[in-house]
């Protein structure tokens, strides 16, 4: 016999905060522009005609970017995981400086999934909540970024709502997944044996993102916002894959370019929501993502194994305050032709970096850096994964060295796609970047998270943990 139980009782089982019916900050949006940082999860800058593609797999991202924003050429993860990416973009540090990462590889006692953010350091909510902002996230990814693993990402947010609205979660290639959605309509779920608990969707996600908007009223708010629907399993709705032969069924790469189309209407729906916004004009908006994804190049899948661009390339857009950011902010419309990483985002939506490794745009560019540490799941699946890895880019030149010093040597602007190794020729240039290599990861002397059963479960969903 099924049981039904209200969707507001599942959603408090759950753990999903309710939304306060006003959200009020000592910060007006009169005089504190709000901020609003958008993470499109998984997603690769090269999927995106704004950076080449050839389909437009985000039309409404690429008209606002180049009606009402900025898009900077190129711009880098400081890791390939949502653990470590998010943490850097937060405070400004890179994952060596916050701790928030993967098991290193010298640690004899590693933690389930990975370390959580060093209490000591500042995030971007922290720093906003000190200047009266009210502190909003929304995420779908329920793994690292959900308040009930514990790895501090939620930290000082006012509201934060990441775990699944249901006990249970209905994957899109679900028989029962209409089923569910009608009855969540009536305000009912019916409890159903096979589900499998995934990420909370772009719908659900912009759902909630709006909701907050409506009730901040005239208080300035920062607000994160992460769409996890590019991440796999990639089964957007039949509509939105690219048209193929029907002989040929639709690869991984056509039905995540399916899931970019699917991110992309409920983006437009948020950016509508912004621009009725009174502080529209002084609202400082970034739009990126954490990581890419590989889809077979240099034999590997997925992310978090390597420091490749298909890995570590994402999108940047930018829409500034019509006053600027207090370092001369490019005109709507233009191109960025410096380079940024994750830690650059930061210093852009608060005055001063102190202790961040980011810089502002008024600052010289600093050398890229990015830090891999795969996941427990691919080091056991292959010793090939048993590794960690630092990169550094200047110019065209990009340096990837792992912990057992073997390293390899990419001109970006003539071998974009990174196969020919030219550390052998250029063995100068190899000597002169090693030596300007952020440090190695260091094991943090904190206690790790002890995760539950239903955490794991969630992350095993998610392939995060076996």
């Amino acid at each position: 016999m099924a049981l039904t139980v209200s969707a507001t009782a599942l959603a408090v089982a759950a753990g999903q905060p309710r939304i306060p019916d006003t959200l009020v900050g000592s910060a007006s949006s009169r005089t504190h522009p709000p901020v609003v940082l958008v993470v499109l999860d998984t997603v690769r800058a090269d999927h995106l005609s704004l950076y080449g593609y050839p389909q437009d797999t985000m039309p409404g991202l690429t008209a606002f970017a180049r009606e009402e924003a900025v898009v900077v050429d190129r711009a880098i993860t400081n890791a390939p995981d949502s653990l470590s990416a998010h943490a850097s973009l937060f405070t400004g540090r890179f994952p060596v400086n916050h701790g928030a990462h993967r098991p290193t590889l010298d640690d004899p006692d590693p933690p389930q999934f990975g370390y959580a953010l060093d209490s000591n350091v500042p995030s971007l909510a922290e720093r906003l909540s000190r200047q009266g902002y009210t502190t909003l996230g929304v995420s779908g990814n329920s793994g690292p970024l959900s308040r009930e693993l514990g790895l501090g990402l939620d930290r000082v947010f006012q509201v934060y709502r990441s775990e699944p609205d249901l006990a249970c979660q209905f994957s899109r290639q679900s028989p029962w997944r209409s089923v569910a959605r009608f009855v969540n309509a009536t305000g009912t779920v019916t409890w159903l044996s096979r589900c499998r608990v995934r990420y909370r969707t772009a719908d659900q996600v912009t759902d909630d993102a709006v909701a907050l908007i409506d009730r901040v009223d005239d208080s300035s708010f920062f607000l994160f916002v992460n769409y996890m629907d590019a991440h796999d399993p990639y089964a957007p709705p039949p509509q939105f894959i690219a048209p193929l032969s029907p002989e040929t069924p639709p690869g991984p790469v056509a039905r995540y370019d399916g899931e970019l189309r699917v991110l992309d209407s409920h983006l437009v729906r948020l950016i509508d929501r912004l621009r009725q916004h009174p502080a529209w004009h002084e609202m400082l908006v970034v739009i990126t993502s954490d990581h890419g994804e590989a889809f077979g190049e240099h034999d590997l899948v997925g992310h978090t194994s390597s420091l490749y661009d298909v890995m570590i390339r994402v999108p940047l857009v930018l829409k500034f305050p019509a006053q600027g950011t207090g370092g001369g902010a490019p005109a709507a419309g233009t191109r960025l032709a410096r380079t940024m990483q994750l830690v650059d985002i930061a210093p852009v939506g608060i005055e001063g970096e102190q202790g961040m490794d980011g810089r502002r745009l008024d600052a010289a560019p600093a050398p890229m850096r990015a830090w891999s540490y795969p996941s427990m799941v691919m080091r056991e699946a292959d010793d090939r994964f048993r590794r960690e890895l630092r990169s550094i880019e200047e110019g065209v030149w990009k340096l990837i060295e792992d912990d057992r010093g073997r390293v390899e040597l990419y001109d970006l602007q003539s071998d974009p796609s990174e196969v020919v190794n030219l550390a052998g020729q250029e063995a100068g240039r190899v000597d002169t970047m090693r030596a300007q290599l952020g440090p190695r990861p260091v094991e943090p002397s904190r206690e790790p998270t002890e995760l539950s059963e239903e955490s794991l479960d969630r992350l095993r969903s998610l392939g995060y943990v076996r």
